[in-house]
């Protein structure tokens, strides 16, 4: 019982020094909300079927502790751009990026970039210069 409540830990772990280590953070939107609302309630379901006792409950919300912190640490560091990939955070370096475009919307920033698929990261307006000028520094546009 034990590894499979200190496993997510070290995730979580991980997630958060990748959070820390971000120059830029995504915006936190009503999609993540919704996400992890649903995942909480899959999860606790999931729990409630599988094990309807104590340790069973941690065990599950230690799986969507990680599952949160991967989401949340999502945003753009000085080796990439860091993007939420299953449980742990996958950082994807700048010489792996085929594709970069911005899109404006009303209140945010959508970055979109390519490495073997189409990825959409969304950002505060007021990051926008510091995103150009780390996007011209590693010749992305």
């Amino acid at each position: 019982m034990l590894p499979l409540i200190l496993i997510p830990l070290l995730l979580c772990l991980f997630n958060i020094y990748r959070r820390l280590t971000c120059i830029i953070k995504v915006k936190f939107t009503k999609f993540t909300l919704m996400t992890l609302i649903i995942a909480l309630a899959l999860m606790l379901f999931a729990g409630y079927k599988l094990k309807n006792d104590l340790v069973g409950y941690i065990i599950v919300l230690s799986w969507w502790l990680a599952f949160f912190t991967s989401i949340v640490s999502a945003g753009i560091s000085e080796r990439g751009i860091i993007h939420p990939w299953q449980l742990v955070a996958k950082l994807y370096r700048w010489d792996r990026i085929r594709s970069f475009s911005i899109e404006k919307k009303e209140k945010t920033i959508m970055v979109n970039f390519k490495i073997f698929r189409d990825l959409r990261q969304e950002y505060d307006k007021s990051d926008l210069d510091k995103i150009k000028k780390i996007a011209k520094k590693n010749k992305l546009i």
